[in-house]
Order: structure tokens, then sequence, then C-alpha cells
């Protein structure tokens, strides 16, 4: 089993050949904003969203989003269009996690990723159908992929499970065996027929494979949801539960290094981890947690990671 690493490149604005998601209309000075009214979400001059919760007509509908010390403008994060590509930029700095892009039906994009292109991983996904297509992606290779996300509850089999099992909807779609050349444009469709397409991540860059998983690989979920009781009454404070994988992995000889300079690289940046090729339960899309290597001979080395998904 091959531990992989798809580390997302930095696709902004300039990547984004075309997409059919538009951008939110710009704060302006002279507009006074109100509350839940068309218009209430505006894109500041640092490139994020705000949306305006104060009272209408307040003062503070005309002060700039990005000033300290205002209360009437909370900070939703990046714009729609770029939320599944945003990335942390720098150190000290804080970001918005757990969004979603969203469009009527369908969202497109037409992105020309800055490096090569060997993995490419759709996370948080809700809709239908997932296209990827590229021309001349290498010399007389053509990209076509066309996937129907499925169900996971396999209700379909039978009569008995279509009518008495819930829907489980497949949301990830991964493929890290490509090889796109550098700006070459990719062409991506999300469909949801009937419905709202979202997508909180696509995450396109190189393949590093680390080593090889050993036998035991885990994963587990961690509630961060709270009872509280004052002694009268007990509530539940319901919280996003967060997601956990684990595992031991062989390091090759003489890789040692390359592979601390790896992990030291990715703190704090989100990627795709792969533990277990052929068993995506073991794959996530989150930050790494820990690593410790160990070095029990000479020449074997093991690392044991623990991996935080977003």
């Amino acid at each position: 089993m091959t531990f992989r690493i798809i580390t997302p490149y930095e696709i902004t604005a300039a990547e984004i050949v075309a997409t059919n998601i538009p951008l939110e209309p710009e704060w302006d000075h002279g507009d006074v904003y109100s509350r839940g009214a068309p218009g209430s979400i505006v894109l500041a001059s640092d490139g994020q969203i705000y949306e305006f919760i104060g009272d209408s007509g307040a003062a503070y509908a005309h002060a700039n989003p990005v000033l300290p010390d205002q209360p009437d403008w909370v900070l939703l994060g990046p714009p729609n269009r770029l939320r599944p590509f945003d990335i942390q930029r720098g150190v000290d700095q804080a970001r918005v996690i757990e969004t979603h892009a969203e469009w009527p039906e369908e969202i497109t994009y037409t992105v020309a990723a800055p490096g090569r292109v060997m993995g490419l991983c759709f996370e948080n996904v809700e809709g239908s159908s997932i296209e990827a297509i590229a021309t001349d992606i290498s010399p007389g290779d053509n990209l076509d992929i066309e996937y129907q996300l499925q169900d996971l509850a396999n209700i379909q089999e039978s009569f008995w499970r279509y009518f008495n099992l819930p829907f489980v909807p497949e949301r990830e779609y991964r493929r890290t065996d490509l090889n796109v050349a550098p700006s070459v444009p990719i062409d991506i469709a999300i469909s949801h027929p009937g419905g709202t397409a979202r997508v909180g991540a696509i995450v396109m860059g190189l393949v590093q494979e680390v080593g090889a998983t050993l036998v035991k690989p885990s994963w587990e979920i961690d509630s961060f949801s709270i009872k509280e009781s004052d002694g009268r009454k007990t509530t539940l404070i319901r919280l996003l539960p967060g997601e956990m994988v684990s595992c031991e992995v062989k390091v090759p000889a003489g890789g040692q290094r390359a592979v601390k300079e790896v992990l030291r690289a990715l703190d704090g940046l989100a990627a795709v981890w792969e533990l277990s090729d052929g068993n995506p339960e073991y794959t996530v899309y989150g930050v790494l947690e820990s690593a410790v290597m160990t070095a029990r001979t000479s020449r074997h080395s093991y690392l044991n990671l623990r991996i935080v998904g977003l």
C-alpha cells in the first residue's frame, strides 16, 4: 500500500480562465446596506467577502468592512467562485475553512494550473456527476473524465433497500494517475440537475509518494458537540465533527531527509493524504497534526502520521 500526498497548487483568479460563478458586487462607500437583503454580501478591498448584519441605514453601513472595530460586517471568507481553490498563504494568518462554492444546477471552471497536474481531487461535493476534460495534456493524449457520484448505501440493489434505507451520497472523487502538462486548460463541470451544485475543494497538484503504508492504517471521528447542564436543564450544542486518520509508513532508505522537508513544508497547509491506495476511506483532505519518524535500523525508518480532516 503506497502512501501518497497531493499538494494543491495555488490557484488564483489569474489561473481561472472561465467560470459560470460571478463575483459578488464590490463594497461601495456610497451604498446603504440592509441586513438580509440582496446585495448585503459584498467583495471588499482585501479580496474577501463580508455580510452586513447591522441595522438598516446604520452609520456603519458606509464603513469599509475591512476596518477594525466595526460591528456591522462579518467576514465570510473567500468569494464564492474562489472557495474550492482557497489555501493558506503565509504564516500567522487565519483562513476560513469548511466553505464551498455553490451555484444552481451546475458549476463550471476552466483552470490552467501553474504546474504539471498529476493529481485531481474533488472534496465535499454535492451533485450527481463530475466531468474533467483537457486536450493535448501530453503529446497525443487527452483527458476525459466523466464520473457519476455513487450511492454508498447501494439502495438500488433491491426494492427493500430502496424503500427502507436512506440514500448516502458520495462526496469525493480523486485521481492520482494523471499527467497534465503545465498551463493546459482543464474544463471542469459539477452537475446537480434540479438542485444546487456545491464543491468544497478542487485540489490539483503533484503526487508525492512518501513510502509504503504498513498493515494497520486507522480512521476515527471526533465529536466536538457539547453537552451542558445548569442544574435545571440540559442542552446539547451540536458542532461539526472532526475526522482523523493515522498510519505508520516505511520510508525508503535514503529518503528520510526529503520526507522530512516535504512534511515541514506542509505544516498548516491543506492537502490530500492517501494512506492506502484502493481504500478511499483512508484518504482525507486535511492538515498534518503530527509526524514522528523512528530509525529502527541504520537503513529502515518508520513514520507515524496523524492527519486532521477539514
